[in-house]
């Protein structure tokens, strides 16, 4: 890990409902980012789903939290990390043995 990044742990609101697997239709859902602070890693998730994903949305400052673990191999879908580093993630790929045409892009801004 990069020194004084960490995972962050973030809330994000939606004016309109939307889809999240395993919550199905709500206004809230929850997501990590890899930043240097709650305010960077608040500001990547708003412009990820904005302009990746077309998600007007807003991620309180308050809200983004450390996460608990901190270590990019104990995610189930590391991808989904929001700017998580490519190298680390092809590091998370190989390690596992996932094909190529089982590996994911990263989440990146």
């Amino acid at each position: 890990m990069t020194e004084g990044k960490k995972i962050w742990f973030m809330t994000v609101r939606t004016e309109e409902d939307v889809h999240a697997q395993a919550l199905g239709f709500t206004k809230q859902f929850y997501a990590y980012a890899y930043a240097d602070s709650a305010a960077e890693a608040a500001a990547v998730g708003v412009k990820w789903y904005a302009e990746k994903k077309g998600i007007p949305c807003t991620v309180k400052e308050s809200e983004c939290l450390p996460a608990k673990q901190q270590a990019f191999d104990t995610y189930s879908f590391p991808h989904q990390i929001i700017n998580i580093p490519a190298d680390v993630l092809a590091g998370i790929y190989d390690r596992r043995g996932y094909p190529e045409s089982l590996r994911d892009a990263a989440f990146r801004v």
